[in-house]
This record gives structure tokens, C-alpha cells and sequence, in this order.
């Protein structure tokens, strides 16, 4: 993992009568030692949506020690992040109350972290082959899963990233609608010939992910295609790096994605394996009745980066 350079200015802090004498003081460490030159991020509405107020940034001092001082009375999201040794380190904590006066202190524990639109590339041109294994009960089935940054489309007002999805020899066709940048990732619509999904809100994460922490979206599932609105509850988080093998290649640190997806009373999980700078080399899915596997065979990032193995282009 390359060494991550970061310049940031510690914004200015406004005081705006009583209501903004609140002080917040926060202590990053990792592996129990202070971290001196950490970035701290107190966030006053996480997510995706516009902040009613500005983000606000500082960096550690010696002792590990980064203050706020005037902050406006609040609930906030607080962010730790540096890179150590080459390795990128990181926290979260949410539900910080800061009060009107008086002052609040939270310690923030590093645990290696990765950047998620780092191992979730969507440049332009960029493909994806996949084999695909289905199991359940005692048979098992096996296609082709072709993935391709086709586009961009507009979902709410936002510009988004349309990914063509195909299944092969059966011919099944798809369009994923997704973001990820330095804010995050966040899916917004999956569209069928005979149906379209909208998630409202959009699935959406935050762009540091430390190991551990844990993110909760709440969202419905709205269907085009007249099948009642569901509500649905997924819990993600990086559950550690492991080492994969796939057709396309062994990597030695794939960050490890772990999904819970609860809808209507039904439990499925999903676990990703991602690979900096590749994107998804493994994914299984399982519930009470199948598992399914799908393992990178070929990929291409961007235009005029050369793929490991040839991609062949996806079915029409």
C-alpha cells in the first residue's frame, strides 16, 4: 500500500453566539500509544446529504491531542485517521454530543483502516469477469458474470456512475447505478428489464473504514414493477485482510467486507473480498437455502491501463 501524503489546513472555527461555546477534546491512539499528526474529522452530518454545518479538520499534537474549541451545540461524527509505517490507520465514533457549554473528550483507537473508493475503482472502461457458482440444495449451477463502467446517469439530482452488468450464457441483463469517490460509496438502483430498484435513502457508506467499525444504513426498496415497497436494514463493515487466489491472479491484502442484509424478516449475507486499486476478486453470498461464489477471472481498470489477462468485451 503506498504512503497516502496529505496537506490539510485546520479550518477556522466561527463563534456565533451561545450556542457555539461547546469544546470537544480528542485523544487518538493506536496499539495504546498517542499518535502525533493523526487527522481528526468532526462531522456534523455524515453521509452523503449536505451539512448544515462545515466540517471541521485538525491534526494531533505530541501528545496525540487534537482540540475543537466554539463548536456549535451538537450531535457529531468524529473521524481519526494517519498513515503509519506505509499502513493506513483509522477511527469512528458516532453519536458525540457536544452541549451549548462546558467541554466533551473522547479517545479514539486506531485500527488498520482502508479508503473504500481505493479498492471500489469505477474509472471509465474499466470491466470485470467473473465465474459464477450457484449451489442449492444439491445442484449446483455455473454462467459467466461480465461487469462494465458504461456510463453515468442522474439518480435525486446526483450524478452517478452506471455500471453494465451481464450474465452469460443465460443473457440476463442489468444496470447498477453507483457512486464511490472520497465521500464514500453509495448504491442507488439496480434496473431490470421488467422491474427497477431504487433505494431510498441510497446504501451508502462513509469513505475511511477502519477494521471493526461498523456501518447501520436504513432504507426501503421501492419496485417499479408493482411488488409492495421493503424496508430493509444492512449492516457492513472490514472484518480483516486476507489473501486470495482467483483465476486472474493471487492478492496478498484483500480488505474483507462483511454484509448483513435484513429485509422483510429474511437474513442473507454477503462477503466481499476487495483488492486496492482491482475492486471485487471474491464475493459469496449465502443464506438459509444457497450459497453462491463468484471469483475474479479478468479485469481492465480505466482506458489504456493494461489488464492482467485480456477482457473479453461484454455480451451486447
Amino acid at each position: 500500500m503506498h504512503i497516502r501524503r496529505l496537506t490539510l489546513l485546520l479550518l477556522p472555527v466561527f463563534i456565533c453566539g451561545s450556542a457555539m461555546a461547546g469544546d470537544l477534546k480528542c485523544l487518538v491512539t493506536q496499539a495504546g500509544a498517542p499518535v502525533t499528526g493523526a487527522i481528526v474529522m468532526l462531522d456534523p452530518g455524515p453521509g452523503r446529504g449536505p451539512r448544515a454545518l462545515p466540517l471541521l479538520l485538525g491534526r494531533t499534537n505530541a501528545d496525540g491531542i487534537c482540540e475543537f474549541t466554539g463548536v456549535a451545540a451538537g450531535e457529531y461524527q468524529v473521524r481519526a485517521s494517519a498513515t503509519i509505517g506505509g499502513t493506513l490507520y483509522g477511527a469512528i465514533q458516532d453519536a458525540v454530543t457536544i452541549g451549548a457549554t462546558g467541554g466533551e473528550s473522547v479517545e479514539l483507537s486506531m485500527t488498520r483502516a482502508i479508503l473504500i473508493h481505493e479498492y471500489m475503482p469505477l474509472a471509465r472502461n474499466s470491466a470485470w469477469q467473473y465465474g459464477v457458482s450457484h449451489t442449492e440444495g444439491r445442484t449446483t449451477t455455473t454462467w459467466t458474470r461480465r461487469e462494465r463502467v458504461a456510463g453515468t446517469g442522474v439518480v435525486g439530482g446526483e450524478t452517478v456512475t452506471v455500471v453494465s452488468v451481464t450474465s452469460v450464457p443465460a443473457g440476463d441483463a442489468m444496470k447498477q447505478f453507483v457512486s464511490s469517490t472520497d465521500k464514500g460509496y453509495a448504491f442507488y438502483r439496480e434496473g431490470r428489464a421488467t422491474d427497477t430498484l431504487t433505494y431510498d435513502p441510497p446504501l451508502a457508506i462513509g469513505d475511511l473504514c477502519p477494521v471493526g467499525y461498523e456501518w447501520t444504513i436504513e432504507s426501503t426498496l421501492n419496485h417499479t414493477d408493482g411488488t409492495p415497497d421493503e424496508r430493509m436494514t444492512l449492516r457492513c463493515k472490514i472484518g480483516g485482510f486476507d489473501r486470495v487466489t482467483a483465476p486472474a491472479g493471487t492478492f496478498a491484502d484483500c480488505a474483507r467486507l462483511e454484509f448483513i442484509f435484513e429485509v422483510d424478516g429474511r437474513t442473507d449475507k454477503q462477503t466481499m473480498w476487495l483488492a486496492e486499486g482491482v475492486g471485487n476478486v471474491r464475493v459469496v453470498e449465502k443464506d438459509a437455502e444457497r450459497r453462491q461464489e463468484r471469483l475474479l477471472e479478468e479485469y481492465r481498470i480505466g482506458r489504456g491501463l493494461r489488464p492482467r489477462v485480456p477482457v473479453r468485451p461484454p455480451a451486447p
